[in-house]
């Protein structure tokens, strides 16, 4: 029989955004690209402005399921394969899976864990394909989480 370990997250934890969110957001999208103009920067502007829609946007958006499984070939996170070849080490820290992928750009992959109880289950699966490996979060990933995305 084939061992494997399943779970299922939402990809982040959703924070409902107040009208003064969107407000504050705008008012430092217009201070920026207000700047940018004065200093004749119109490119920087135009990102400024793009970007803060973006955000507006994907902060309106409701995180989806994603469905994770651990198996004797590797790490599937719903389309994605990750082979153990392809990984050099793993890190469990605050209900996060973080693994270090050969990938040049991005190497950290960050996984929540559904709870803390499972944390010890996985750690005893990677352990077998893996050594683990004091890992940090990868800081775009931390701030965000400040931010609230």
């Amino acid at each position: 029989m084939k061992e494997k370990i399943t779970w299922h997250v939402l990809e982040y934890e959703h924070k409902e955004r107040t009208p003064d969110w969107f407000w504050a957001l705008g008012i430092i999208a217009v201070a920026g690209s207000i700047a940018s103009i004065i200093y004749k920067n119109y490119l920087l502007a135009i990102f400024i402005i793009l970007a803060t829609v973006i955000m507006a946007a994907l902060s309106l958006r409701k995180p989806q399921e994603v469905n994770i499984e651990l198996n004797e070939k590797g790490v599937k996170v719903d389309n994605s394969f990750y082979p153990y070849k392809n990984l050099k080490s793993f890190f469990i820290h605050e209900k996060k899976l973080l693994l270090h992928s050969d990938r040049p750009i991005m190497p950290i992959i960050t996984l929540h864990l559904s709870d803390a109880l499972f944390e010890e289950r996985v750690k005893s699966f990677l352990k077998k394909y893996l050594k683990e490996e004091e890992l940090e979060e990868p800081f775009n990933h931390r701030l965000m989480e400040v931010i609230g995305f």
